[in-house]
């Protein structure tokens, strides 16, 4: 008996280092002093040092779209009306204004909103449990980066549990 859980211990931590893991840093986590209630995914471009991939990859993992379709009806769940923040430059640094940035979420909320002149962006996202206060959590994901001669229609981030499945295996 000993032996088959020992055995079966083995496998579920192989399985488990098997499986693929994006890293989250602590720029990415949407949070306050009580805990984190999400997390902003940034799929890099076959350049990695570009972002707003809506399908891509991270190291050895699959990101963007596939991310939503793994976590497909989540409902992320935060105390506070959320002000996520950032800025978008192009590769010498210089903003990049007026381009639309698609924040997609796991329940099937789309939330849009656009670069200023600056290269500043933010989305407004109203509280999802019982209120901690009037005060909006404001998180600054920093400053991403972007091509200037990128084709894409948008800049694309996923707004994610902290705990996130990862993308399915593709199928080949």
């Amino acid at each position: 008996m000993v032996r088959a859980v020992a055995v079966g211990l083995v496998l579920a931590l192989s399985a488990g280092w098997a499986e693929a893991k994006i890293p989250v840093t602590e720029e990415m986590k949407v949070k306050d002093g009580e805990g984190v209630y999400a997390v902003v995914i940034d799929c890099p471009q076959a350049d990695p040092t570009f972002g707003g991939s809506e399908d891509g990859v991270i190291g050895p993992d699959r990101c963007g779209q596939c991310l939503i379709e793994a976590n497909w009806g989540t409902l992320l769940r935060y105390p506070h009306d959320l002000i996520i923040k950032g800025t978008l430059v192009d590769e010498e640094g210089k903003p990049i204004p007026n381009r639309l940035i698609h924040f997609f979420l796991p329940n099937g909320w789309v939330v849009k909103t656009r670069s200023a002149d600056t290269g500043f962006f933010r989305i407004l996202l109203g509280a999802t449990a019982e209120r901690k206060g009037k005060d909006p959590l404001s998180v600054d994901i920093g400053t991403k980066r972007m091509r200037k001669d990128n084709k894409a229609e948008f800049y694309a981030l996923f707004l994610l549990p902290e705990n996130f499945k990862p993308c399915a295996e593709k199928k080949k």
